[in-house]
């Protein structure tokens, strides 16, 4: 964010062209003062941003350009941000514990030494491309004689990912310090109401937001007299374009338009859409 942009959200100071609208912001804020205020990508604002939210997270206030006092004591301010993604292992790790989430919810569906080799391999891999990561060659060690031990493969799948869940908490966290270094926003952040590690998307949950999307795109074909479903091949194909346990959701969105919504409305367009025909 350019330092001219923070005007925008808090309103330039007195004399400034401008001045008088306020900010877009503050201004919000004083019509309606019960509101969710998103800002995202916070670890990309100017260190002007975190001077005044300092100020909003520690005393409930701050003060536009016109020098009014605006109170934000009954919003609710979610800050969301990519920190440490830019990290080559950090995205390793992230796609390496949506892989293990996701063999976890499946444990039950395929025999189990297909399962451990399977996690054996993915182990193996992970661990060639982050050699520095101990935990990974410990679990290596472990896969090779939890069946002689009451130790079931849940329980050692569940372990390793608890142990990749806490490395990777404690290496944003150190990026989150290194970003916000000299700022106190972080500090309040987690006094007030903590700071929130999300993990990546599984193949299962994208399953999960292409039903709902669904449901929406159905919605939009009332008009029409037409419906949509998402069966085998192409479910298949949303879900292997749509899976980047980095990006969420994005390449997901990016691939329903590409190849569905696009193509729907060109068919709705040339008539090629039959009113009354299920599309799949």
């Amino acid at each position: 964010m350019e330092p001219h942009a923070v005007e925008k959200l808090f309103g330039a100071p007195g004399g400034y062209a401008g001045y008088e609208q306020g900010g877009f912001l503050t201004n919000a804020v004083r019509n309606d003062s019960y509101i969710l205020i998103l800002l995202d990508e916070i670890d990309k604002a100017h260190p002007s941003v975190f001077q005044v939210l300092n100020q909003i997270l520690g005393e409930g206030k701050c003060t536009d350009g016109e020098g009014r006092e605006v109170s934000f004591a009954n919003t609710i301010i979610l800050m969301t941000g990519n920190v440490g993604m830019q990290d080559e292992t950090n995205r390793a790790l992230t796609r390496l514990l949506a892989d293990l989430r996701q063999m976890s919810v499946s444990l039950g569906q395929e025999d189990e030494m297909a399962a451990s080799l399977k996690l054996k391999d993915l182990i193996s891999k992970a661990k060639q491309e982050m050699p520095d990561i101990a935990l990974l060659t410990d679990f290596v060690n472990k896969l090779e004689f939890y069946k002689d031990t009451e130790e079931a493969l849940g329980n050692v799948l569940g372990q390793l990912i608890s142990g990749i869940n806490k490395i990777i908490d404690e290496r944003i966290e150190k990026a989150l310090a290194d970003i916000f270094q000299g700022q106190e926003i972080i500090g309040r952040a987690k006094a007030i109401g903590g700071v929130i590690f999300f993990n990546g998307l599984t193949r299962d949950d994208l399953n999960n937001i292409l039903d709902i999307r669904l449901k929406e795109l159905n919605q939009w074909l009332i008009p029409f007299n037409t419906r949509m479903n998402f069966y085998g091949e192409l479910r298949s194909a949303l879900i292997q374009a749509g899976y980047n346990p980095q990006m969420g959701a994005r390449p997901l969105a990016r691939a329903l338009r590409r190849l569905v919504t696009s193509r729907l409305a060109d068919g709705i367009l040339s008539k090629e859409v039959v009113p009354g025909k299920i599309l799949r």
